[in-house]
């Protein structure tokens, strides 16, 4: 049979049409909004523990907005995650004294079955020793693949539609004399298995435990809050209230917080780095208002500039966080 060109030019805009139509949007899955929490129960070889996880303030990193997702476990800061949206993906970012790794973690479109490289890096590290050179070379490349979208179903409730990504990657490392190879090894990194919902955000983790064969750790979606930060502050009670000055600070910053709250700082690796402070005072006078307190909080020594978290924790279990920034 023979194709006429209106034939084929129908063919093609259905084409584009069905490609347009089936495309999925990464935003759909990831609401980011300062405030915006999910309550997972976690379970390992290692036993049970509840994780909250909240994206709890925006920073600017290498030109684009990132979110600060932070999580808590029990009435400490366990781990803080960055997450960067940009013109092609969402990316997640790893904060180190040392550099800062980036990953693409989900295309900002995509389809079942499409897979991108998240993450390819090299180290190469060159020591002496006396007249001996040794070069180390360590490789890693980590994937990412979309494979399925279909309904989960944890404690939270049954969401229909859910994305399965699929995390996999592999490293090797090298070490020479000169140029004859002395050692090398190589290996998989645990495959992770995460599900999230439309218009609700992570669900489900799975991720493999190589070290503990047959094992895997599981975390799944109790409850979340997808209020944001304007509703968010609404619900709070209104004596909770945390203010810093100045910010930045170079020596030391003045905390005013609830009466008999806990106040905490931890680094952004999530690192306890202080709790309360000095109480400021004027001739020996503590000073503070009938229903707050003020602290000064001064970095040890050792602490590098950045950003910095402070939390306070009041009796009845409310929490409220807000960034500091430290300058030496």
């Amino acid at each position: 049979m023979r194709m006429t060109t209106k034939t084929i030019l129908i063919c093609l805009i259905i084409i584009i049409f069905v490609g347009i139509a089936t495309a999925i949007d990464a935003e759909d899955f990831m609401p980011f909004a300062i405030g915006n929490s999910w309550t997972f129960k976690d379970s390992s070889f290692e036993g049970f523990d509840t994780t909250i996880t909240e994206v709890a303030d925006t920073i600017f990193l290498l030109g684009y907005t990132t979110y600060i997702m932070v999580d808590y476990w029990g009435d400490s800061l366990r781990d803080t995650m960055y997450m960067q949206p940009r013109e092609d993906a969402v990316y997640m970012l790893e904060i180190s004294e040392e550099d800062t790794m980036v990953m693409k973690f989900l295309q900002n479109t995509f389809d079942v079955g499409d897979s991108w490289e998240m993450l390819s890096m090299e180290i190469i590290q060159v020591d002496t020793y006396g007249e001996d050179i040794y070069t180390s070379i360590q490789n890693m490349c980590m994937n990412c693949e979309v494979q399925s979208l279909i309904p989960v179903t944890v404690p939270a409730g049954t969401f229909d539609e859910c994305i399965k990504m699929v995390l996999s990657g592999e490293w090797s490392w090298t070490q020479m004399l000169f140029d004859s190879v002395v050692n090398a090894d190589s290996g998989i990194i645990d495959t992770s298995i995460n599900y999230f919902g439309r218009n609700v955000g992570p669900v489900m983790f799975e991720e493999s435990m190589e070290e503990h064969e047959d094992e895997i750790a599981v975390s799944v979606l109790l409850e979340y809050d997808l209020a944001g930060i304007d509703n968010k502050t609404k619900m709070l009670p209104e004596n909770l209230s945390l203010e810093v000055y100045p910010n930045p600070f170079n020596s030391a910053i003045s905390i005013t917080a609830p009466q008999n709250a806990v106040i905490e700082f931890f680094d952004l690796r999530g690192n306890l780095v202080g709790v309360n402070g000095v109480r400021p005072t004027d001739e020996g006078r503590m000073l503070y208002a009938p229903t707050s307190r003020t602290f000064i909080w001064r970095p040890s020594e050792t602490s590098a500039s950045g950003i910095y978290l402070v939390k306070a924790r009041t009796e009845d279990g409310n929490c409220i966080t807000k960034r500091i920034m430290y300058i030496r």
